[in-house]
């Protein structure tokens, strides 16, 4: 849900997150809009054309939700990964420089 006062920017902002190419003459939106939108993974959002089913719509959002915490945890081990990588190779040249 977005709020926020007109002239903003929200129904740019839903555009963009939809992946739709900014509009400079977006017309200002009248009152509420309602607007059904799918999580694809973790940064990637689809306007529902169709009823989707509450079961349906629970099942990709666990799905989504996996799929974010999956990622983030390879992000967050190839970080650690890289940490120690790179404290290997400066403890490696720090012994070989005190022993010249």
């Amino acid at each position: 849900m977005f709020t926020g006062k007109e002239g903003v920017g929200k129904s740019c902002l839903v555009n963009s997150l939809l992946g739709k190419p900014f509009n400079e003459d977006e017309p200002s939106t009248s009152g509420i809009e309602v607007l059904t939108t799918i999580a694809f993974g973790c940064n990637e959002w689809k306007e529902a054309t169709e009823d989707i089913d509450d079961c349906e719509r629970t099942k990709q959002i666990l799905e989504s939700t996996v799929e974010c915490k999956v990622a983030e945890k390879l992000k967050q081990t190839n970080r650690q990964t890289e940490a120690l990588e790179q404290a290997a190779s400066t403890s490696t040249v720090s012994y070989y420089t005190s022993r010249m």
